[in-house]
């Protein structure tokens, strides 16, 4: 991943600035920033990466964004999709810990463990479709399905995502008849031949509304919302080439937990 330093006047800011560029190039919100100005971490911020309190209520990286995302108008971090979210997260990583992330592999051919070390520079994000978007001033796309109704859709947020995650698994716990899919979809879908409601599934249950939308949909935001590759070759000690996926998991984020 690269990045740019900006140079402050010491006057206005004691700490140096980095420029991180958004992956999705800021389309898909209403103020269109695609790039954040994050300043250095100090000892007291890296101190949040290794609070366990913190880390079990699911808020230290809400607490980092907002201490050390300097951007007048930047996005709300209950807004930030989950690419731009990374993009943010990977840059505070990298810059307190370093541009490799030692974790624990298995051989393919020995199945021995072994340890390597991956180059998170090498992190790309991909996106199809971001030069055939209608997008309205708030965001939102507009798409017509091949039926010919014409929704107004939006590509959720990591947080909206993970809401939806934790009310689904609420509910069954409880016995409950939920899918998260379709709660994803629901919540995807800001109009509909121009009308919208405030009750969301009232609303989209008073519609017709096919199988087939339904597919059509789902495909599209698939394909129009940036993506993360995280997949790199690994060469095991046994010389076997193969290609794995980075884990993102609580020692990527916090190795501080680790050490």
């Amino acid at each position: 991943m690269k990045k740019e330093v900006k140079d402050v006047q010491p006057q206005q800011r004691t700490l140096p600035i980095d420029m991180v560029a958004l992956p999705s190039e800021g389309l898909f919100y209403k103020n269109r920033t695609s790039v954040l100005e994050v300043e250095y971490m100090t000892g007291m911020d890296e101190d949040l990466l290794s609070n366990q309190n913190l880390i079990e209520e699911d808020q230290v990286w809400k607490i980092i964004y907002e201490n050390k995302v300097k951007t007048v108008d930047k996005v709300p971090f209950e807004d930030l999709l989950w690419c731009d979210l990374l993009a943010f997260m990977i840059h505070i990583r990298v810059n307190t810990y370093g541009e490799t992330y030692e974790t624990k592999l298995i051989d393919p051919k020995t199945k021995n463990e072994f340890n390597h070390n991956f180059d998170l520079t090498n992190i790309s994000f991909s996106w199809d479709k971001k030069n055939d978007l209608s997008m309205d001033e708030n965001g939102f796309i507009n798409f017509k399905t091949s039926s010919g109704k014409k929704f107004k859709l939006r590509v959720l947020s990591s947080e909206k995502k993970k809401e939806i995650k934790k009310t689904a698994q609420q509910q069954k716990s409880m016995g409950m008849n939920t899918s998260e899919n379709i709660e994803i979809l629901k919540n995807s879908i800001v109009e509909v031949e121009g009308k919208t409601a405030i009750d969301k599934n009232a609303f989209l249950e008073g519609i017709e509304f096919t199988g087939r939308d339904s597919l059509e949909i789902k495909k599209f935001i698939g394909e129009i919302t940036p993506r993360v590759n995280l997949e790199q070759e690994v060469t095991s000690p046994s010389g076997q080439k193969f290609k794995t996926m980075i884990p993102i998991n609580v020692s990527f984020f916090f190795p501080a937990l680790f050490i």
